[in-house]
C-alpha cells in the first residue's frame, strides 16, 4: 500500500504549468476580388466573425460590428486610401466564407488555407499577433503543447488547421459553442457523453477502476491522471499475464455497453513501459507516464486498439521531432538556417559552372544539424515550405549581391516534392523572387525529386511548363534512386537530369552497373536533355563519367557543401 500511496502522490502533486501561444491575425483577400484596389469608390467589404470578444464581436445596443481587430483594420485601410464596412460573415466557417463573393476581405486568419471549395486565397502580412495564454487546475500539469487536448469553435476551423501545422500531434475538436467546449475540457467523454449521457460516461470509469483494482496485489497500484487516462504501476508478468488482464480487465470495458443492451463498442488505447534497474536507481514517475503516453499514441495514431511497449528510439526520436517542428519559426527568425553551396564542375574544362544550395541549422537545442536530420520532418508536418521559401530567398539574395559584384552565377535550388503536392504556385513564387532581386531567370536551375514526378505527374509536368516558359531551367533530381521510369522521361519536360550514383556505390554486378549507367547517359544525350552526376567521390567514378560523356559533376571528391563566405572565395577553375 505504501507504493500505491506514492504513485497517487506522485500524480496529485504535478506542477501547475503555465505557457503562451502566439496566434497571428491576418486577412485574406478573396482571389476573384483581389482587383478591389481598382474600384473607382475604393470600398471594401469585410467580412469578420461576430463571436471573437475583445477582437471582433456585436455591440449589444448599436448592433455594430466593433473591436479591437475592426479599429486595427480602419487603419490600415484609411492610410491605404480605402472605406471599409463590416458585415458579420454568415456562413459557419471562415473558410466557407472565403468563397462568398460578397466581401471583398475576411478575416482573421493565421495562415494561408484554402476556402472550403478548394480556392486559393491571399494572405496579407499579420497585422497583430494576439497571446493566449493556458493555465491548469491547481496541482495539475499541463502536457507540452503538442500533446495537448484543444476545443475550438467550429468557425475557427481555419484557425484550427494553422495550430495544428505548427503543433502536430495536439488534438482539436471542434464545438458549436464556448461552453462546450469548456464542457468537454472537463470531461474526455465526448461521444460517450453526448450519446448516452455523463452519467453512462462515468459508469464506466468506475467500472474500469473497479475491474482493474480486483486484480491487483497490494505492492501494485492504479492512478487517474485524466478524464479518460488510467495509470497502472503493475509487475511485470510477461506476456501471459498481459493476456490475462486483457482477457479479464479490458475485454469486459470494451463490451461494456454492449452488455447492457447498447451498440456501442469502447475502444481501448494503451501504453506500456517496462520499468530498468536505472529507474530503481533514480525513480521519475514522470517521465515513464510519458513514455507510456508515447507508446499509446503509437496505437491512438493508427486509429486502432490495443497497446504497444514504449521504444527508446522512439521517445528520442520524438523528442527531437517536437523540437524542430517548434523552433522552425524562431530559426528563420533569428538567422539560425544557413544557407550552404556545393560547386558544380565542368570536369573536362575544370571549372565551376554553378552549385546546388542546401540548408545547415544551427539548432540552439540540437546543435547542428544536417539535411537528413530535418527535411523529412519538416515534409511530414508541413512547414517545408516554410523552409523552401526561406532558402530560395536567400539564394535570390547571394545572386543579386554577386550581380553588381560583376559575377553572374547559376544556382540550383531544391523544390519539396510537397510543394507540388499541395500546388503552392511554384512558378509563380519564383517569377516574384527574381523581379524582387533583379535577377534573370537563367540564374536559378529548379530542382525537382524524382519521387515528385512518379507521385503526381500531371500536376508536375503543369507547373514544368510554366517554369519554363519563364525561362527557369528545371532539373530532375535523383534520377536512378529506385522510381526511374521512361515513360516519366517521354513525358516530363525537364532541362537537365541529374544522375543518381546509386549504381555505381551500392552492392552488386560493378560491371552490370557501369552498363546501366552508361546507356543512361547515352539516352538523355539522344533525348537533347543535359546531364549532371551527383555524388561522384572517388577519381575512378570521375573518369568513367567523363569518358561516358557525362563531364558534368558534383560531389564530395571535388568540394564538400561550405558556407556562402568559402563558396564566394573559390577560383572559377578547379
Amino acid at each position: 500500500m505504501r507504493v500505491q500511496k506514492k504513485l497517487k502522490n506522485k500524480i496529485l502533486s504535478l506542477i501547475t504549468t503555465v505557457t503562451c501561444l502566439i496566434i497571428a491575425l491576418s486577412c485574406f483577400i478573396l482571389p476573384a476580388l483581389a482587383a478591389a484596389g481598382e474600384n473607382e469608390d475604393n470600398a471594401l467589404m469585410v467580412g469578420v466573425p461576430a463571436d471573437r470578444c475583445p477582437v471582433f464581436y456585436q455591440d449589444a445596443d448599436t448592433g455594430e460590428i466593433v473591436g479591437i481587430g475592426v479599429d486595427l483594420m480602419r487603419a490600415v485601410a484609411e492610410n491605404a486610401g480605402y472605406d471599409v464596412s463590416f458585415i458579420r460573415v454568415v456562413e459557419p466557417t471562415l473558410k466557407e466564407a472565403l468563397d462568398n463573393e460578397a466581401y471583398d476581405v475576411v478575416m482573421p486568419f493565421g495562415s494561408a488555407v484554402p476556402s472550403a471549395s478548394g480556392k486559393q486565397s491571399i494572405v496579407t502580412d499579420n497585422l497583430i499577433q494576439t497571446p493566449f495564454t493556458l493555465v491548469t487546475e491547481e496541482n495539475r500539469n499541463l502536457p507540452q503543447l503538442n500533446e495537448l487536448h484543444v476545443g475550438m469553435l467550429h468557425s475557427l476551423a481555419a484557425g484550427a488547421e494553422t495550430v495544428k501545422q505548427l503543433y502536430p500531434g495536439m488534438e482539436i475538436a471542434l464545438y458549436g459553442t464556448m461552453p462546450e467546449c469548456v464542457k468537454a475540457l472537463r470531461a474526455d467523454f465526448k461521444f460517450i457523453n453526448d450519446s448516452l449521457g455523463r452519467a453512462a460516461g462515468d459508469d464506466l470509469l468506475r467500472f474500469w477502476a473497479n475491474r482493474t483494482l480486483a486484480t491487483f496485489s497490494d505492492e501494485e497500484a492504479m492512478g487517474r491522471v485524466t478524464a479518460d487516462r488510467f495509470v497502472v504501476l503493475r509487475r511485470n508478468g510477461g506476456d501471459k499475464a498481459l493476456r490475462k488482464d486483457d482477457q479479464e480487465v479490458l475485454g469486459p470495458v470494451r463490451t461494456y455497453f454492449m452488455d447492457r443492451g447498447k451498440e456501442n463498442r469502447v475502444l481501448l488505447c494503451g501504453g506500456v513501459y517496462v520499468v530498468t534497474s536505472t529507474d530503481r536507481q533514480q525513480i521519475n514517475i514522470d517521465r515513464m507516464m510519458d513514455c507510456a503516453r508515447m507508446a499509446e499514441r503509437k496505437v491512438r495514431d493508427t486509429r486502432n486498439e490495443g497497446y504497444a511497449f514504449y521504444n527508446p528510439e522512439q521517445w528520442e526520436k520524438g523528442k527531437q521531432v517536437a523540437d524542430i517542428i517548434n523552433h522552425l519559426p524562431a530559426a528563420i527568425k533569428s538567422g539560425g538556417l544557413h544557407v550552404w553551396y556545393q560547386p558544380q564542375v565542368n570536369y573536362e574544362t575544370r571549372k565551376i559552372t554553378g552549385a546546388e544550395a542546401l540548408c545547415r541549422w544551427d539548432h540552439n537545442k540540437l546543435g547542428f544539424l544536417y539535411p537528413s536530420n530535418f527535411i523529412a520532418v519538416l515534409e511530414e508536418s508541413g512547414l517545408i515550405y516554410d523552409l523552401d521559401c526561406y532558402v530560395w530567398d536567400k539564394v535570390c539574395q547571394d545572386l543579386h549581391r554577386w550581380n553588381e559584384q560583376g559575377c553572374h552565377r547559376s544556382i540550383s535550388v531544391n523544390v519539396s516534392r510537397c510543394d507540388i503536392r499541395e500546388d503552392r504556385d511554384i512558378p509563380g513564387q519564383f517569377s516574384r523572387l527574381i523581379q524582387k532581386y533583379g535577377i534573370t531567370p537563367d540564374q536559378l536551375r529548379i530542382e525537382i525529386t524524382e519521387t515528385a514526378f512518379a507521385e503526381n505527374p500531371d500536376l508536375l509536368i503543369s507547373n514544368t511548363n510554366k517554369l519554363r516558359e519563364l525561362g527557369f531551367q528545371v532539373e530532375m533530381d535523383d534520377f536512378g534512386s529506385g522510381y526511374s521510369s521512361l515513360h516519366m522521361l517521354k513525358e516530363v519536360p525537364v532541362d537537365r537530369i541529374k544522375l543518381d550514383l546509386h549504381f555505381l556505390t551500392s552492392s552488386g554486378d560493378q560491371k552490370k552497373s557501369r552498363t546501366i549507367v552508361g546507356c543512361m547517359i547515352q539516352m538523355v544525350e539522344l533525348l537533347e536533355m543535359k546531364m549532371i552526376a551527383e555524388g561522384v567521390e572517388t577519381v575512378e567514378q570521375a573518369e568513367f563519367l567523363r569518358n561516358r560523356g557525362c563531364p558534368e559533376m558534383q560531389g564530395y571528391y571535388f568540394f564538400d557543401p561550405m558556407p556562402v563566405e568559402e563558396f564566394e572565395k573559390l577560383s572559377e577553375e578547379i
